[in-house]
């Protein structure tokens, strides 16, 4: 009840002896609570909202120099006989996306498994590259401060 009165919002509960209770939770309009995938990258973490998750993957570090190739200059990966564009989440916040790597990833080593998330936006599918999957949790989702909304990177 504190945390729905701190984000504005407010709780009923309304009980009939024999038919049961019914809560009702209301939010502002500009907030909404949506499942999503916690996700931990170069020490940070970021959640993935599940409606644009189709699957988390995990390639053994031994198939990994098989199933990754480059096509015009973009990392591909090899999933089910289908390639899918790789995203490396750790280059793109640090600004290095679409480069091809001069050096191996931060944390990554001949040994490593790949993670990735398989994301689907509109018809547009591609794997994003994580280093680990946390938790599913419920999360506050509400509008970027007007100050922040001009930057391209955040959503």
């Amino acid at each position: 009840k504190t945390n729905l009165a701190r984000l504005g919002g407010s709780v009923e509960i309304d009980s009939v002896a024999g038919h049961g209770t019914t809560f009702t939770l209301r939010l502002p309009l500009t907030l909404a609570i949506i499942p999503g995938v916690l996700i931990a990258v170069a020490g940070q973490r970021y959640v993935i909202a599940q409606k644009d998750l189709e699957e988390l993957v995990c390639i053994d570090a031994e198939q990994t120099h098989v199933r990754i190739e480059w096509t015009r200059n973009q990392e591909m990966v090899r999933l089910r006989g289908r390639l899918l564009p790789l995203v490396r989440l750790a280059a793109v916040l640090q600004g290095d996306a679409g480069q091809p790597p001069t050096e191996q990833p931060v944390g990554f080593t001949e040994a490593s498994p790949l993670i990735f998330a398989v994301i689907r936006t509109g018809s547009q599918r591609f794997a994003l590259a994580i280093d680990q999957v946390l938790s599913n949790e419920e999360i506050v989702v509400k509008p970027m401060h007007s100050r922040l909304r001009a930057l391209t990177i955040y959503s």
